[in-house]
């Protein structure tokens, strides 16, 4: 059985993603948080958004030209009707990376985020004369507890592999197993070093994606499988 623990809107996109990998092996999913949209007043003189995250698309801001950190956030910011000019290839840094690349006039871009976004990359915009000015457009709540359902999967089925995406997600499984009794059990198969570092201790057994992203983690996935 494989355990996949992440934010509740990218657990469809990772079950996806293992499918078409061809790994039919039974997965259990666990929701670690829920985004909660808030009300927001949009700053004027933007020339265009940059999202790093679906969560972050929100209705009340402008159709300006749209940056996007990858093809998901791409496709849910186009399906809501926003121009999206550039798709990052893997990380906020690779998108502003991306962004300067297109030698655009120096301009007023809106960074829609939640409330746990990293902003070291706005300096890599900055340095090219761009101004980027931060809306937190959605909160994350923290899931309470793993539902009653998947809880007595794992205790009748302990998984073999566990998938991690972030630090964070990591330690708040680990505190959610604890707290239903459930001993981590089998692989953690972890995203990056980070998160292995993280994960070591708590799983019998880590191992590290071959690179930072979901693609990497089925990858590594699919090797521990065979």
């Amino acid at each position: 059985m494989i355990l996949i623990a992440r934010p509740h809107p990218h657990l469809e996109r990772t079950l996806a993603a293992i499918a078409k990998a061809g790994l039919s092996a039974q997965a259990v999913t666990v929701p670690l948080s829920h985004p909660q949209p808030l009300a927001i007043t949009v700053p004027s003189g933007a020339g265009g958004l940059i999202f790093t995250s679906a969560f972050g698309i929100h209705p009340a801001l402008p159709k300006l030209p749209t940056c996007c950190v990858g093809e998901h956030t791409a496709q849910a910011a186009e399906s809501m009707g926003f121009p999206v000019i550039i798709i990052g290839t893997s990380d906020a840094e690779s998108l502003a990376q991306s962004l300067t690349k297109k030698r655009l006039k120096p301009q007023m871009f809106i960074h829609a985020h939640g409330d746990k976004a990293a902003f070291t990359w706005h300096k890599t915009l900055a340095q090219a004369g761009h101004r980027v000015v931060p809306l937190l457009t959605y909160k994350t709540q923290p899931a309470q507890h793993i539902p009653l359902l998947q809880a007595n999967q794992l205790r009748q089925h302990p998984p073999t592999h566990t998938l991690l995406f972030s630090v964070e997600s990591a330690k708040h499984l680990a505190k959610l197993l604890k707290e239903a009794n459930i001993p981590p059990a089998g692989t953690a198969v972890a995203i990056s070093g980070a998160v292995a570092k993280a994960a070591k201790g708590t799983w019998p057994k880590v191992v590290t994606a071959s690179s930072a992203s979901l693609a990497g983690v089925v990858s590594r996935l699919k090797k521990e499988l065979a």
